[in-house]
């Protein structure tokens, strides 16, 4: 990969571009995030028959932020890149 690919809009190194931006959800707090999960559990009392529950049902709901970091080197002359 050419470094110009690297430094383009939406790359991403693990392959997949990233086609949506967090900036405009910053404001209102993040991400909107919601997950549906539904358990379905049975249990038994001294190796007596099984007893279902049926299932439940939960909801969640929330925001997350998501922030980006890029790392930058600097070579000032006195640490990086210097021979003795």
């Amino acid at each position: 990969m050419l470094p110009s690919e690297r430094e383009s809009p939406g790359f991403s190194p693990w392959g997949g571009s990233q086609v949506l931006s967090s900036l405009k959800f910053f404001d209102a707090g993040g991400f909107p995030i919601s997950l549906n999960i539904t358990w379905d559990a049975a249990f038994r009392v001294n190796g007596g028959n099984w007893q279902e529950l049926g299932p439940i049902t939960g909801s969640f709901t929330s925001r997350h932020q998501v922030r980006e970091s890029w790392p930058v080197l600097v070579n000032n002359g006195n640490t990086i890149g210097t021979t003795p």
